[in-house]
């Protein structure tokens, strides 16, 4: 099996105290949810309220949803993040504007991860993306692979679905993840979808990832965290590495 990195986010963080406990834990990074419509969501006062509780050394992630440029850059000074991640459905020039507005801002240069939801085409629209971004001259941090999921309503007969924008519990297709390092090459790759203490080692050796990120799969309730669960998935993923 590949060396793997030992990145590890746990995602979705909702209070101070969820933030203190797995943090002591040991993972990665921890994601904060800046997502309105999401049952993790928080504001900006909860933000740095959570941020002072995280060790230090791990990351903190703020995670947005077709967000403006002005107010990820407020939010990632304010709540003194690490790195912005992008899980909606933004172009990739966006980055070029997160870079060139963090610099006229005297702002330190955020870490930038990109969540893509994939299906059955596998990561033929990822490759398209990332080859756009090269052609501006930068690259992701991290590219993180979720589920794509489309929620129907019943209201809304012939109508295309509202997109799920993570959080749904659904796994990515892994199988077609496979080659994924012919296209992403030094970038690394955080899979999603649906991890739990459970599956993880099975997504770890059929899809060997740069490293894994989760959020519904060790809570007991969208945004409230189960430590014996983030403990378990957090000592899998390192025995996985370690072995």
């Amino acid at each position: 099996m590949p060396d793997l990195s030992t990145f590890v986010k746990i995602c979705g963080v909702t209070t101070p105290t969820q933030a203190a406990a797995i943090s002591q834990l040991g993972p990665t990074a921890l994601g904060l949810n800046f997502y309105r419509r999401s049952p993790r969501c928080v504001t900006l006062e909860q933000a740095c309220e959570i941020r002072t509780a995280i060790t230090p050394g791990v990351l903190a992630v703020g995670v947005f949803v077709n967000e403006t440029v002005d107010s990820m850059l407020t939010i990632f000074k304010e709540a003194q993040l690490d790195v912005i991640q992008l899980h909606g459905d933004e172009p990739a020039h966006v980055v070029t504007q997160i870079r060139e507005e963090a610099r006229s801002q005297g702002l330190p240069q955020p870490g930038i991860y990109r969540a893509f939801r994939v299906g059955e085409e596998g990561l033929v629209d990822v490759s398209k993306h990332l080859e756009e971004l090269s052609q501006l001259g930068f690259q992701y941090d991290g590219v993180l692979i979720d589920a794509r999921v489309t929620k129907i309503s019943s209201s809304n007969q012939g109508q295309a679905g509202e997109t799920i924008y993570g959080g749904s519990g659904h796994q990515a297709p892994w199988p077609l993840l496979i080659g994924w390092r012919e296209i992403l090459r030094q970038t690394p790759l955080y899979l999603a979808g649906g991890l739990t203490p459970a599956n993880v080692e099975e997504a770890m050796r059929t899809v060997h990832p740069t490293g894994v990120d989760t959020a519904s799969g060790v809570e007991v309730s969208p945004g409230v965290k189960d430590l014996a669960l983030c403990r378990q998935f957090i000592e899998r993923v390192r025995a996985i590495v370690a072995s």
